[in-house]
């Protein structure tokens, strides 16, 4: 729908305006909103902000890790990682638990 505008279908649709997103994803779920994220990128003057909550089971099922951290580095998207088992390196500085 544009920049900071969005669509939502369903029994009562709604067209909104809003300046932040909040998606959350399990899995390869992180799919669409890696494309949403990117869509929010691409256009310098949409001055939404993204974060995605991203769960995984473990550290390693964390799918396109290196892109989501460039993404988090651009300052309008954030990511946050949780992973249901703790990874056994000490430098994991992120979520560990489900999300509920």
């Amino acid at each position: 729908p544009g920049p900071g505008r969005v669509r939502i279908s369903g029994p009562d649709p709604l067209d909104a305006r809003t300046d932040s997103l909040l998606m959350i994803a399990g899995g390869s779920g992180i799919t669409p909103c890696y494309q949403v994220a990117n869509e929010i990128l691409r256009n310098p003057n949409d001055p939404t902000r993204l974060c995605i909550i991203y769960a995984n089971k473990t550290e390693s099922d964390i799918l396109m890790r290196s892109d989501l951290d460039k993404l988090n580095s651009s300052g309008r998207i954030h990511v946050i990682y949780t992973v249901d088992i703790k990874p056994d390196d000490p430098s994991w500085t992120h979520y560990i638990g489900f999300v509920d």
